[in-house]
This record gives C-alpha cells, sequence and structure tokens, in this order.
C-alpha cells in the first residue's frame, strides 16, 4: 500500500510520531530515590537498586531517554513495575543478593 492509498489520520500520525521522536528531550534530574513505591530502578551514579514511587520512576525514564539521546552517561536505569511495593523490594533484594548484571549503565 503507498501513501496515497494509506488515511490521512495514519499518514498525521506517522509524522506526528517522527516529529516527536526526533524532538530534542530536555534534561531531567534523577529522581529522589527514597520516595518507596512499585517502580524499580537503578542508580548508576551511586550504583544501587530502588523501589520508587510513580513520579520518581518516570522521572528516572526521562533522564535515561535523555542519556540515550545525547550519547551521555546514564544516571538512572528503569527495570520494571511491580503489581505492589513488597513484590517490588522482593525483587531488589535478589538482585542485590545475585549480584545481578547492571551492564546497561554505560558510564
Amino acid at each position: 500500500m503507498d501513501t496515497a492509498d494509506k488515511p490521512k489520520s495514519t499518514q498525521n500520525l506517522g509524522a506526528q510520531m517522527s516529529q516527536a521522536l526526533e524532538e530534542q528531550r530536555q534534561y531531567s534530574e534523577p529522581p529522589d530515590y527514597t520516595q518507596e513505591g512499585r517502580g524499580l530502578v537503578y542508580n548508576c551514579e551511586e550504583k544501587h537498586w530502588a523501589c520508587v514511587d510513580r513520579e520518581a520512576y518516570f522521572q528516572c525514564r526521562d533522564n535515561m531517554l535523555w542519556s540515550e539521546q545525547n550519547a551521555k552517561g546514564q544516571e538512572c536505569s528503569i527495570n520494571k513495575i511491580y503489581a505492589t511495593d513488597d513484590d517490588c523490594k522482593t525483587i531488589q533484594i535478589y538482585y542485590i543478593n545475585t549480584n545481578e548484571p547492571t551492564d546497561f549503565c554505560k558510564n
């Protein structure tokens, strides 16, 4: 199917997505790792896992995406969001005890 055959809404959506990907992200500070929650992140600077709240998790994600876009060393890396705070803490302890690889932090 060539571009002329696609509905205009699909063409516009594709163009909007491309534009959004090309836009320069603004720098976002790493989060406050003490805001406990169910989102597991890794602090690449201080080398520790943390279970953080929603706001801190997305702040970490924004920081991570900015670092990737600007070819900078990561300060923070997201992992997963778990069903409960306790689930997150369980995985956090597991990662600490099994020395989970953190080679995703490219510093």
